[in-house]
């Protein structure tokens, strides 16, 4: 039962981050989230569950927070469920270099700032706060020693190449980007590990805004338009007409999947699904209109990120 929670919390852990980062929508329906903290009552249970747990909750307050335009209009600088979140977990923070706990917070600040800064462009006070998170992530990661740094899971790469192209849109001449970029590649073993992919990802988007800044037009024309150039490019326009409903399974496969999906209660021991029973996440269900977006509009989704 021990090795099935762990399992699933770390499925959990791992669908959260990737839906809070690319603003998609969950398939894990909120009853069996809530069963993640389960584990800290299991006698085996070590400071890392509390950790996993930890991160679990972190990331849905920020995916309750990215959905809210509301709050994101605000332009908050610091988010009071964070704060909370803070204290309430503040004994599975440490001092240890392999914890990455930190780089998590910081990022989940960064991606809210990063999107609120999307709603309201004209609003500049949240640049310290983006650029400062993004600093903290990269400072961090470049305290880890060399055999702990190959260690650490693919995810927390991803955040730091995150912060590293944020600091590209705000300040390329920050001496971070350079350094990080070179500590990545000397990190990696081989062109097959994620490090050195996001080394050449920094590079690329390096070298595209050192393109877009030698040209004097772009360069007279604003931030706003040397940004709209340098992403333009590479990526052919999404035709504005489509409707991506098209694109959905048919009506046999969903059913499928709803019906599989009830292998869930399988892997959570000793779990009972309330009743009525649980229809399926809303993922499952064929939309008439057409498609725009997941966890937030697509629009919305920090472009450091959605890009790359």
């Amino acid at each position: 039962m021990f090795t099935q929670l762990r399992l699933w919390n770390t499925l959990c852990l791992t669908h959260l981050y990737s839906a809070i980062g690319n603003g998609r929508s969950i398939s894990i329906h909120p009853q069996y989230l809530d069963q993640c903290p389960r584990i800290l009552k299991h006698p085996r249970a070590t400071s890392e569950d509390g950790k996993v747990v930890a991160e679990i909750q972190l990331y849905r307050i920020t995916l309750r927070l990215q959905r809210s335009q509301q709050r994101l209009l605000l332009a908050e600088s610091e988010y009071e469920e964070i704060e909370r979140w803070k204290m309430e977990w503040a004994h599975v923070f440490t001092n240890e270099e392999q914890s990455t706990l930190e780089l998590s917070v910081w990022f989940c600040q960064m991606l809210l700032h990063r999107t609120a800064a999307r709603l309201q462009p004209e609003i500049d006070r949240l640049v310290p706060e983006i650029c400062g998170n993004a600093r903290l992530i990269i400072s961090k990661f470049m305290q880890v020693r060399f055999p702990l740094a190959l260690g650490l899971i693919d995810h927390v790469y991803s955040i730091v190449a995150y912060a590293a192209i944020t600091m590209c849109d705000y300040n390329i001449s920050d001496p971070l980007i350079d350094q990080v970029r070179a500590l990545l590649l000397h990190l990696a073993p081989s062109s097959d590990h994620i490090s050195y992919r996001i080394a050449c990802i920094i590079a690329q988007v390096q070298r595209r805004y050192s393109d877009a800044a030698a040209d004097s037009a772009s360069a007279a024309s604003g931030g706003d338009a040397l940004k709209d150039a340098l992403f333009a490019a590479p990526h052919p326009p999404r035709a504005a007409n489509m409707d991506l409903s098209q694109l959905m399974p048919t009506a046999e496969v969903m059913n499928t999947l709803v019906d599989e999906y009830g292998c869930i209660n399988q892997l959570i021991p000793g779990y009972a699904a309330p009743h009525p029973p649980f229809s399926g996440p809303t993922v499952f269900q064929h939309h008439l209109a057409p498609v725009t977006g997941g966890a937030m509009p697509v629009s919305l989704v920090p472009r450091a990120l959605h890009d790359w």
